[in-house]
């Protein structure tokens, strides 16, 4: 028995006027220390307790000693005395509050309803008889009856604060959060040094959003109590939102370096360390908490996001498969199941993790958003446009969802839609490279200057990866600004007032320098009207295999009339180094020359099945040479491979295109080595003829 600890808690029990547990206290030291000076001095200075409703036979001797039995973990021994004492005084409140005490310690909580509420019956205004009550209601889970019966206690008793407290922590459980804040602040005001009230307060704080506030409520917590993991943690989580993630990591470590074996306090740290770039100590203190909880569905799944955001495909799917074998209705660990299966390759497997993400949780706006991109893989384009949808409508502010209905838009050749759905998109996110990219082109190829220049303006954020960058928003953006500027001191290549018929050229990017030009062509004046498919390979068009860059071509062609000259400028991909039939080549050690060959037959008759049809007067376009810009960033054997593949592939197109009646633009004529148009001023970039130069050859290298 610890006396210094036991004559602390009378003391406090007095101090709060609760004379009966103090007598108590005291009476149970005594019995084992009867000499004990400080405890009898103690005892006399209580003031003689009056017991309501009672007879002259019963003594307080007869109350302190059932209490001290209590005290001293003989409850059945009490709950014996009791019986005859509440048999022989049937109108003594404290005896059945006692009793109630007795019982709730036995968790015979029905039990001690029952006693508390007859003590209530014989004194209605009994303080801690009515506060027990509702302990015991919360106890049993009838919780509307431990509110009420809290309110009671506190309309006897205002400036009572573990009633406000716990009145506060049912209020929250019910999400009444407001009302719950209120009492927190209640129970600390009557009580300011309230360890719980503080730490529960700062809880609350944060489910309503007040998180600065939440900050200072779970500060003054670790003011009283510092060494409390469990508000070290949540302090951590709060400065975590607040992007203070600097800060959350020093808290998450704190609060396991007392607590070592917090296995949540360890994967929140992992997830704060990811964050900051820390991915090494991130998978380390995942694997710690799965050290400690082979089975935490939750560390699986965030060791999964970092295994995945790596490229470490087999093994996310592995923990993503291990979160879910354990938690079986865990829609995230289905959702990013389904974008590894997808960035693996596997769409159909994809589509059905989406589903099962949806089927779970249906208002799981990027599983919508998910799925759309894998139907749209799959060419369900009209599925996938449902589903980006249903991604907007459950989240308006949804960016990437209306940027994938843009594409999905774009594909099927609705591009005034495809336009609203990138415009929209910025809205929300105005810094969206690939939106801002998407509508800089349209800009371009409307001839809509004023635009083009303020979107080229705008800081642009993306958050692909460095390779998609590399690709597609940083090589466009320099083509864009290039053509602009050439496009204001050059103005006599652009078409005037006059009405002039149209000549298409559709391509990927190398359609873009010649928007809008006008061009002499066998007699005849055209303005160039051009519809981009990007990243659009020759490869993509020789396959059997339907897929967008097809679809896009049947949509444009739907735009363009019967009998109109176009111009395909497809090819150049196919030949770069790090990708196409070069690349590919490199990886198998195929023939090169029958590839080529393959290839341009392929491409011919997808272009003589497609086209030629509807009587279209058809040109092909060749691919020119490596700029000398270009040839400076390679190597003399680069240079080499490049410049025969080219050329190649331009006299196979040209035989083919001859064979089947269509005419040849002969770029690699125009850009021979010999030639006196061939300088860096032929070149708008490393890649693409300037509109002077791509022009010139139309009309003077095209039979």
């Amino acid at each position: 028995m610890n006396v210094d600890r036991i004559l602390t808690r009378a003391k406090a029990h007095a101090k709060k006027g609760e004379s009966n547990k103090a007598r108590a206290l005291y009476t149970l030291l005594l019995q084992t220390f009867p000499e004990n000076q400080q405890a009898k001095i103690e005892l006399k200075k209580l003031p003689n307790k009056v017991i309501p409703n009672t007879t002259s036979d019963l003594t307080q001797t007869q109350i302190d000693s059932v209490v001290a039995l209590y005290h001293a973990g003989k409850t059945d021994q009490a709950l014996d005395a009791l019986e005859t004492l509440t048999t022989n005084f049937p109108t003594v409140a404290i005896l059945f509050n006692i009793q109630g005490v007795c019982y709730a310690d036995r968790q015979q909580f029905d039990a001690a309803v029952q006693s508390y509420q007859q003590a209530l019956q014989i004194q209605p205004d009994y303080t801690e008889a009515q506060y027990n009550l509702s302990v015991a209601f919360n106890n049993i889970g009838q919780l509307d009856k431990a509110i009420v019966s809290y309110k009671k206690t506190l309309k006897i008793k205002p400036n009572y604060p573990e009633a406000h407290y716990n009145l506060g922590v049912i209020l929250n459980t019910q999400g009444q959060l407001s009302a719950a804040i209120s009492c927190y602040r209640h129970a600390i005001k009557f009580k300011p040094n309230y360890t719980k009230a503080h730490s529960n307060l700062g809880i609350a704080l944060k489910d309503t959003g007040q998180l600065k506030a939440s900050v200072k409520s779970y500060q003054q917590a670790l003011k009283l109590q510092p060494n409390d993991p469990e508000t070290l943690y949540n302090l951590g989580n709060v400065l975590h939102n607040l992007d203070q993630v600097a800060a959350a990591i020093t808290h998450y470590e704190r609060a396991l370096k007392i607590s070592p074996d917090y296995i949540e306090a360890s994967n929140n740290l992992g997830i704060a360390l990811k964050e900051a770039g820390h991915l090494k100590k991130a998978i380390k203190h995942y694997e710690d908490a799965l050290k400690i909880k082979p089975d935490y569905a939750e560390a699986h799944y965030n060791l999964g996001v970092i295994l995945q955001e790596t490229s470490q495909l087999k093994e996310a799917v592995n923990h993503y498969e291990q979160a879910l074998k354990i938690k079986p209705h865990y829609a995230e660990a289905y959702n990013n199941l389904g974008m590894t299966l997808q960035d693996s390759g596997q769409p159909d497997a994809a589509i059905n993790n989406y589903k099962n993400a949806i089927s779970i949780n249906p208002n799981y706006a990027e599983a919508h958003n998910n799925l759309g991109v894998s139907l749209h893989e799959t060419h369900q384009s009209v599925i996938a446009i449902t589903s980006y949808h249903k991604a907007i409508q459950l989240k308006p502010d949804y960016a990437e969802a209306h940027y994938n209905l843009g594409i999905a838009f774009k594909e099927r050749g609705q591009l005034n839609d495809a336009i609203n759905s990138f415009q929209q998109a910025l809205k929300i996110k105005p810094t969206y490279a690939e939106a801002l990219m998407h509508l800089s082109i349209y800009s371009w190829l409307d001839d809509d200057l004023s635009r083009l220049s303020a979107y080229l303006a705008t800081t642009m954020h993306s958050d692909q990866n460095k390779n998609q960058k590399d690709k597609f928003i940083e090589p466009y953006k320099l083509l864009l600004s290039n053509l602009l500027h050439y496009r204001k001191t050059h103005q006599e290549y652009y078409f005037s007032e006059k009405k002039l018929p149209l000549l298409y050229i559709i391509g990927e990017s190398h359609c873009l320098p010649a928007a809008n030009t006008v061009v002499a062509l066998k007699g005849k004046t055209y303005r160039i009207q051009s519809k981009i498919i990007i990243g659009c390979k020759m490869w993509h068009l020789a396959n059997n295999q339907i897929n967008g860059y097809k679809k896009q071509i049947e949509a444009i062609l739907t735009t363009i009339p019967n009998n109109a000259k176009i111009v395909l400028t497809f090819g150049e991909i196919d030949c770069r180094l790090n990708e196409g039939i070069i690349k590919f080549h490199q990886q198998t050690n195929n023939n090169l020359t029958q590839s080529i060959q393959s290839l341009s037959h392929d491409y011919i008759k997808y272009v003589t099945e497609t086209l030629k049809p509807h009587s279209r007067s058809i040109i092909i376009s060749g691919i020119p040479l490596p700029s000398p810009c270009r040839q400076k960033l390679l190597s003399i054997t680069e240079v080499q491979l490049l410049t025969t593949t080219i050329k190649e592939l331009n006299s196979r197109l040209r035989t083919n295109t001859i064979n089947e009646g269509f005419q040849f633009l002969d770029l690699q004529q125009f850009t021979q080595n010999d030639s006196t148009h061939f300088s860096n001023n032929s070149f708008i970039d490393d890649l693409h003829l300037t509109p002077s130069t791509f022009i010139a050859a139309l009309a003077t290298k095209t039979s």
